[in-house]
């Protein structure tokens, strides 16, 4: 990798300043040689400036910790619950800060604007240093932009492409510019090529907002003095750039997209049992690129991560064809599931057919929704009706609540036979999702299923049912619900067992009571989802 010197930088960005927009000839000039080239690509060169910006974001979280909520980083990144502040709740308002909340988590904090949306989520280490960066924090923190600025709208992508940008910690290990032990951390190297370019990215930041003639030709300049011809490409049909310009610059950066590609494929066959961020980063290039590589890992078996992945692509592209593709899964699922290979785990020749069972029940459920929601299933083949119902009452575990709402789509009468079992699950997710479909269908039949399950001897079975009741579109159900709440009052706020650690006496919590305490936030999100999710097909 190579830093480019500040000489260099300074004179790039005193040509920027200038009154004239660089000419056709200067930009042919930094196409061919651009003076700031770091040996990295659009993608990881990006994601590099990226990480180091969000270095001072982490920064302010850590002196939001000790000035605001008068916390000790070293002590929270030691202790976890038992280090943060004694005096505040766990969650609450910043003082000072009236449009920013903090939540104390484990080992770290998660400062969020109520006004933006904005999340940045930092755990502290064992010293008390802001400087490691969580990879799913920071996924989180770029898909809470409702409006990125540059450079984190070059990696910033909507699900199911938001870890794509992953794809580059690995490369930027690979060129000394990251360490990934743990959290993800700039090298020396890293650090010297960050703060070389920081001054362009934040020139190119200002040049996109002006969006003048100018501001564009010279926002090119700019990118083809990094090298990125990805970038330059982008901006070239805006300006007022020559045609034939503007061909040689399209024709490059198709030369480094391809080069990308074949890169993501060889790493993607590399990668058999876990590479859903490369797929994503290979989707994110377009189905007309790869597609193929897509719709090959959809039908892999065993079902894993990336192939389910690939389902959400899939959708997300709304391919044309996507009844057939979902039809065409889901019956080599069902011949796998009855076929002869189905039946080796009995006989002792495989290690154990639930393998990768988990993933498969979510594939066949994700792959049946989007198909109902396209297709009437009263329009469906009989013969395929029954190889989808099939599927689908051998679904277990989390799925086993979506499951039964699915199976009620096909038949009423089955369908809630399957709630009411689904209801005893000993899978949270599954139940919590089997009272939210009894609340979406909204039957008395449903009722009956809600209010018979405040008798379960689980605790956690009777709150959720409680909680769907108090959602249920019927009074008599809403009375119930308020006499179950009435009976175990205190429910939500368990009392915790007192501990004293380093010194400090806290209380802690069972998996029981924080279930309790957070019952109608999981609740509501499982109803919400599935009322999104079925509002088109009930």
């Amino acid at each position: 990798m190579i830093v480019p010197s500040t000489n260099q930088v300074n004179e790039v960005l005193r040509r920027l300043a200038s009154n004239a927009p660089p000419s056709n000839a200067e930009l042919i000039q930094v196409l061919t040689e651009p003076p700031l080239k770091t040996g990295l690509d659009h993608w990881s060169l990006w994601t590099l400036i990226c990480l180091y910006k969000h270095l001072d974001r982490q920064r302010w979280v850590g002196y939001i910790v000790e000035s605001r909520l008068k916390g000790d980083l070293r002590q929270i990144g030691c202790a976890g619950a038992f280090g943060h502040p004694e005096a505040l709740p766990q969650s609450g308002k910043v003082p000072d800060e009236p449009e920013w909340k903090y939540y104390f988590h484990g080992c770290g904090c998660c400062l969020t604007n109520e006004v933006t949306g904005v999340s940045i989520d930092v755990d502290f280490t064992r010293d008390g240093d802001s400087g490691e960066i969580n990879r799913f924090f920071y996924s989180a923190f770029l898909l809470s932009l409702s409006a990125p600025e540059f450079p984190e709208g070059q990696i910033r992508r909507e699900e199911p492409f938001q870890h794509s940008w992953q794809v580059e910690i690995d490369r930027l290990s690979a060129a000394a510019c990251v360490e990934a032990e743990h959290g993800l951390r700039l090298t020396p190297n890293g650090l010297r090529i960050a703060e070389s370019i920081k001054p362009l990215s934040k020139q190119i930041g200002q040049l996109l907002e002006w969006e003048t003639i100018a501001a564009l030709r010279s926002a090119v300049y700019a990118a083809l003095a990094v090298g990125d011809l990805i970038l330059a490409n982008q901006l070239v049909s805006k300006s007022d750039i020559d045609d034939d310009l503007k061909s040689r610059i399209a024709e490059e950066s198709e030369g480094v997209i391809q080069s990308r590609l074949r890169f993501l494929q060889a790493t993607l066959k590399a990668k058999d049992a876990y590479a859903p961020s490369y797929l994503a980063a290979a989707a994110d290039l377009g189905p007309e690129l790869s597609e193929e590589i897509v719709t090959s890992r959809l039908f892999q078996s065993p079902v894993d991560g990336t192939a389910n992945t690939s389902l959400e692509i899939m959708r997300a592209w709304n391919h044309p064809n996507l009844s057939g593709i979902l039809k065409e899964l889901l019956t080599r699922r069902y011949k796998e599931a009855t076929g002869f290979r189905s039946i080796l785990p009995r006989l002792g020749f495989a290690a154990s057919k639930r393998t990768n069972q988990q993933p498969r029940n979510y594939q066949v459920t994700q792959a049946s929704l989007p198909l109902f929601q396209r297709v009437r299933c009263d329009s469906l083949d009989s013969q395929f009706k029954d190889r989808v119902r099939f599927l689908i009452e051998n679904v277990e575990g989390a799925q086993v609540g979506e499951a039964a709402l699915l199976i009620y789509l096909l038949d009423k009468q089955k369908g809630v036979q399957c709630l009411r079992k689904a209801l005893l699950s000993r899978v949270p997710a599954a139940y919590k999702d089997a009272a939210a479909a009894c609340v979406v269908i909204g039957s008395h039949e449903t009722k009956r299923i809600l209010k018979d399950a405040l008798s379960n001897p689980n605790q956690q079975i009777q709150h959720t049912t409680a909680c769907a009741l108090a959602a249920f579109p019927d009074e008599d159900a809403r009375n119930s619900a308020q006499q179950w709440f009435r009976i175990n009052d205190g429910i939500k706020e368990p009392m915790g067992k007192e501990v004293t650690l380093l010194g400090r006496t806290a209380p802690v919590f069972t998996f029981e009571d924080i279930s309790h305490a957070n019952m109608d936030a999981f609740f509501n999100w499982s109803l919400e989802k599935l009322r999104k999710d079925f509002k088109s097909v009930l």
